[in-house]
């Protein structure tokens, strides 16, 4: 009678097993209705799944555990005898050899990542083979099997007796099963999108469970709240103003016609400054009304490339949503990138409002592509608990033209598949429509979109074929600024950048310097001379697009920006003169998005020039494809002027020509990824990034007295967090230190191992620490991180 166990039994400290195990089915199921699937086994196996996730926590072993016995982590591991129940349960009652293996793959990963499925045998073996942990596991339930096969059944998990009389022979039934489905079966997408909908249902309702956090209530969106915000917030009439409103009233008086239930994958093609912002919120919005009569509403996921552009569509959906400048509901409007913290009502605990974003429990999310990506290219599991939240949802897309071409055939196969297989839609949106989709393929949502960009005429692109120095260029850009009073330069490297600042400074002479003596900005009606880049803290960067918004929104100061690829897309600035680097046409096309872009000019000017180094080597070479290079340059050079209406023929060429030579769809990278999916090799997709960085070393920048409060409370944070151990209050320990390491990141720039020769905050957190004594040796306050070797560096 060593295992015998006369206290009830527990899934977590105060919360009962059974409660946990029967609250976690419930929510599993319900999860996946809400995702609008209407199989009533798949249903059921979501159900049982969660209801039988923690069956090994039955052990005595578990039990004396949660006591706070020291017990190996062998004899206290739960996942391997819960999988197998959990297999035999779906097996017994269903009947179906992939839900039966996909039910022990979910159980047994539950608290960690998914491993490819054709290892889910070779799992089971090993815990057969480990023959000690397994029998002891199993008599510590059987002692008590009376009173834990009542509770099951109390639950609707029935037979359980059947499952112990005679154990050897059941799993050897369930080795067949598993052999059968993970080496025999063909395997699909379709397997695959189960496989990822019925593991995020299952950890997000038992997390949710764990921390008691309660099923949030869904809230009603109006379909007109964009017009109401538009008659409300615009009045202006410049041409740009009347092209917004032709478009969206335009695309809304047929969006009945142009929206078909039964189409998934759409698009949106438009100029920049065109309003798709808002024209696409509005869609989702009167799609979602559409929808809603079907089942639950479907949330509107909103995604961009870059963190930095998150802020300010968060903003702007707030406004539309209050109509004012108000605190906004996350349970209505979510932001979530990877360095967001979660805003707090007084019910929530820090923990639990992470939770909940990072499950997508809100109406509208504003987030990045990685995000997205990573979620459903899945196998992590963090990320994988918002995936049912995403089953049944609009998605859009802004800016799709930045994925990499070589993930084109990815994401055209990831998202045709995945909207086959779940009732979401997908909305690609961007100024320059990338060769994904065929247009049989996608339902443009813009009729006649090419008429719109005919219409453009807001500035002039200029070629100058012949290579320059950073002195050359210097002298360039400043004869271009004094003719037109304000200027963006974007270059390609941080190198680039810095040497060029540091000689147009040399040159425009007496100015106001942001960082330097930016204190004078509102004294003076000096020149301002400012310098964007990721060398400088994320922290300063926000300040400074702040100063330059409200300097050039006024409309009388000499302005000029260095910066590089930071200010691409998406950032709300507006110059009557930009000079770019050669880049892709597409990048090209981005930046001269940021000249007269509120049509303020009759006409605004863009340079694009080519940028060497001492060597004689072009800047752009070392960023990007030589090749890409070689075919912009040569769009361009049979363009030596070209007016803005001209731009989209020029990027479509572009993409044509890109596509031709990379063969795009003959891409190694997508089809690896594409194989590993089919085959449900989860633990393969851990080679799949979206942005492939160079290494860098994480440099805190400890700026000025802010700066040393927040390292001294992540330091904080960090000690209280490791001190807690296995108390109840560990996973708020956890919420509070991610909180202050968010804060840190504030001050934060990634630098090239190579570039980098300082010691680590504290032991153990991997970021390098330029205290403040060092700062002005190593820190420039206009230009950031000073390198030794200024070596090539995007961003």
């Amino acid at each position: 009678m060593a295992y015998s166990w006369s206290k009830p039994f527990f899934s977590h400290p105060g919360r009962l097993l059974k409660d946990h195990l029967k609250d976690v089915g419930e929510a599993s199921a319900n999860y996946v209705k809400a995702a609008k699937v209407k199989d009533k086994v798949f249903i059921r196996a979501a159900e049982i799944v969660g209801k039988t996730h923690d069956f090994g926590k039955y052990s005595t072993l578990f039990q004396r555990h949660l006591q706070g016995e020291q017990m190996s982590i062998k004899s206290r591991s739960h996942s391997p005898l819960s999988a197998i129940f959990a297999s035999w349960v779906i097996n017994r009652e269903l009947k179906d050899p992939f839900l039966t293996a996909t039910a022990y793959l979910c159980v047994l990963r539950h608290h960690g990542n998914l491993i490819n499925f054709n290892d889910t045998l070779d799992t089971l073996n090993q815990f057969l083979e480990d023959s000690p942990t397994q029998l002891s596991q199993l008599n510590s339930i059987k002692e008590n099997l009376p009173r834990i096969s009542t509770e099951l059944t109390e639950i609707g998990i029935n037979g359980t007796n059947e499952f112990f009389e005679n154990t050897d022979e059941v799993i050897r039934d369930i080795r067949r099963v598993l052999f059968t489905a993970t080496k025999k079966s063909k395997l699909s997408w379709d397997h695959y999108f189960k496989t990822l909908l019925l593991f995020s249902a299952l950890i997000d309702a038992d997390k949710k469970d764990a921390a008691k956090i309660k099923v949030i209530d869904r809230h009603i969106l109006p379909s007109n709240l964009v017009d109401n915000f538009r008659k409300k917030a615009f009045s202006k009439q410049s041409p740009m103003d009347v092209m917004r409103s032709e478009l969206y009233e335009g695309v809304m008086c047929s969006l009945d016609k142009l929206i078909d239930n039964q189409q998934s994958i759409m698009t949106i093609t438009a100029p920049t400054g065109s309003g798709k912002t808002l024209l696409s919120l509005s869609i989702a919005l009167r799609l979602r009304t559409k929808l809603t009569d079907q089942g639950d509403p479907p949330r509107i996921i909103y995604c961009l490339p870059f963190i930095n552009i998150i802020e300010q569509t968060h903003d702007v959906f707030s406004r539309i949503i209050t109509m004012e400048e108000s605190k906004i509901d996350p349970k209505v409007l979510l932001k979530h990138h990877h360095l967001s913290i979660p805003v707090l009502d007084e019910e929530k605990s820090l923990h639990n409002a992470l939770e909940l974003q990072e499950s997508w429990d809100s109406e509208i999310v504003v987030t990045t592509f990685v995000q997205l990506m990573h979620t459903l290219v899945g196998y992590r599991n963090s990320f994988l608990k918002k995936f049912h939240n995403l089953a049944n949802a609009i998605i859009i897309l802004d800016e799709v033209q930045t994925i990499p071409i070589e993930y084109w055939l990815l994401t055209k196969e990831l998202f045709k598949n995945f909207t086959k297989n779940t009732s979401s839609r997908v909305i690609f949106m961007t100024a320059t429509q990338p060769l994904i989709f065929r247009e049989d393929e996608a339902k443009e949502l813009v009729p006649d979109s090419s008429k719109y960009f005919d219409r453009l005429d807001r500035n002039h692109l200029h070629y100058i074929s012949n290579e320059m120095t950073i002195k050359e260029a210097a002298n360039l850009i400043h004869e271009k600024w004094t003719k037109g009073h304000t200027l963006l330069v974007v270059v390609n490297t941080i190198k680039s950048s810095i040497e060029l600042y540091e000689e147009l400074k040399g040159i425009v002479g007496e100015a106001v310097r942001m960082g330097f003596n930016d204190e004078e900005l509102n004294k003076t009606n000096k020149p301002v001379i400012a310098y964007l880049s990721t060398n400088i803290t994320p922290k300063e960067r926000t300040r400074r697009i702040k100063l330059l918004k409200e300097a050039l929104d006024k409309g009388n100061r000499n302005v000029i920006l260095v910066s590089t690829q930071v200010v691409e897309a998406g950032i709300d600035l507006d110059f009557n003169v930009v000079v770019r680097d050669i880049a892709p046409t597409d990048s090209i096309n981005q930046v001269a998005g940021r000249c007269n872009r509120s049509s303020r000019l009759k006409k605004g000017e863009v340079y694009v020039i080519r940028l060497r180094d001492e060597e004689g080597n072009l800047y752009a070479n070392q960023v990007y494809s030589k090749k890409h290079v070689e075919i912009s340059s040569k769009i361009l050079e049979n363009k030596i002027e070209t007016s803005e209406k001209d731009f989209l023929k020029m990027v479509k060429e572009f993409f044509q020509e890109q596509y031709n030579y990379e063969g795009a769809y003959a891409s190694d990278e997508s089809k690896t990824i594409i194989k590993n999916i089919e085959n449900l090799s989860f633990g393969n997709l851990s080679d799949f990034k979206l942005i492939k960085d160079e290494p860098t070393e994480a440099v805190f920048v400890e700026y000025d007295e802010e700066a040393t409060k927040t390292l001294t409370e992540f330091i904080k944070r960090l000690k209280e967090f490791r001190e807690a151990g296995k108390s109840d209050d560990i996973f708020n320990k956890r919420a509070v230190l991610r909180s202050a390491r968010v804060k840190l990141e504030e001050y934060i720039v990634n630098v090239r191992k190579r570039d980098c020769q300082l010691g680590e905050i504290i032991p153990e957190t991997t970021i390098r620490h330029l205290k403040k004594e060092y700062l002005e040796e190593m820190y420039d306050r206009e230009t950031g991180y000073r390198r030794d070797t200024l070596h090539p560096s995007i961003w």
